[in-house]
């Protein structure tokens, strides 16, 4: 392929740019989508259906206003008797069915993540056209650390929901206790967060957009955390991409850092961890599917996933460090 002009990538930022979806700064504000948004695909497929690998993904299909408004609302109609059932089955298409009806419910929780597609709009669009987005004016470039990291702020309400949407579509999710639920999405949004975003965490670069429609870049993340952290989370990522993992077997990833036991001040950890272990048989079916070597492919993905607590802990302690900071900026400059 050719060089493509700068004109051309600075008209497709452009142009991608006025598609994205705007979220107003209050959790109660309206969310303004523009026509075309409102129109784009938002399922999620590629040529291959067998195997859609990371980074291959395309939108298809029909996005709704009313979809992305009530995405927190999917629930579960499979129980955990049914996945308990499945998994004691001897019938192995009997629990192909009840496993693909628990995968299905998880991705129709994310498809009306218009923010994700848009993300996943811009890593398609710089990867066929071989945009640098340093090299570009994108959206967001020139905000001040302390601006970009309001709108970070802002943006944790909306990703709360996505996280209960998920979590809603889990059947027995709902067994564990209001108290051990709320410290779950407290603890682990972070752990979740980057399962959830992996796919845009590519070639050292970040392809993740914010609801305002600013990019959320490379160059962003390292205004606003140390070096060593954005390090630590690209090289989570790339360890991910080595999978070649599938949207279906990510989604059900989500769930499984989400429900993943020891977590502090979590009382009851027996029925999470039942629950934990369903869902890794889950993960194996799939897996099996698509790898000769199933079994040592769920083995690594289990040490990796262990490298989330360990990173969970540093995102804090690097978050707590910055809002000290900008709270004395601010009080400075108001000083």
């Amino acid at each position: 392929m050719g060089r493509v002009p700068d004109a051309i990538k600075e008209k497709a930022i452009a142009d991608l740019h006025h598609q994205q979806v705007t979220m107003w700064p209050s959790s109660q504000g309206p969310i303004a989508i523009s026509s075309a948004v409102a129109d784009r695909p938002t399922q999620l497929q590629t040529s291959n259906p067998s195997r859609c690998c990371l980074g291959e993904l395309e939108p298809v299909g029909h996005a709704d206003k009313d979809d992305f408004d009530q995405s927190s609302e999917v629930a579960s109609d499979l129980t955990f008797c049914d996945l308990l059932a499945a998994f004691n089955s001897p019938w192995a298409w009997k629990k192909a069915e009840i496993y693909d009806r628990m995968i299905e419910q998880l991705l129709q929780a994310q498809r009306s993540d218009l923010q994700r597609q848009a993300s996943l709009s811009l890593l398609n669009k710089c990867k066929t056209l071989n945009i640098v987005l340093e090299e570009l004016d994108y959206p967001g470039k020139h905000t001040t650390r302390e601006d970009f990291f309001k709108e970070l702020t802002v943006s944790i309400p909306r990703c709360v929901q996505k996280l209960l949407s998920i979590c809603d579509a889990v059947p027995g999710f709902s067994l564990i206790s209001e108290a051990d639920r709320a410290m779950i999405l407290k603890e682990g949004l972070f752990e979740w967060w980057m399962m959830a975003n992996a796919l845009f965490f590519f070639e050292e670069e970040s392809y993740l957009v914010l609801g305002n429609g600013h990019f959320y870049t490379r160059a962003k993340m390292l205004s606003i955390l140390e070096k060593p952290m954005v390090d630590e989370m690209f090289a989570f990522s790339k360890k991910l991409y080595q999978f070649e993992l599938t949207e279906r077997m990510i989604v059900v990833l989500q769930a499984i850092v989400i429900t993943t036991p020891g977590r502090k001040n979590v009382v009851n950890s027996v029925n999470m961890h039942q629950l934990n272990e369903l869902l890794w048989d889950v993960l194996r079916c799939e897996l099996t599917r698509h790898f000769d070597d199933s079994h040592t492919v769920m083995h690594h993905l289990r040490q990796v996933l262990q490298e989330l607590r360990p990173l969970n802990d540093s995102y804090k302690i690097y978050i707590g460090e910055l809002q000290l900071a900008v709270g004395k900026d601010n009080q400075e400059s108001h000083g």
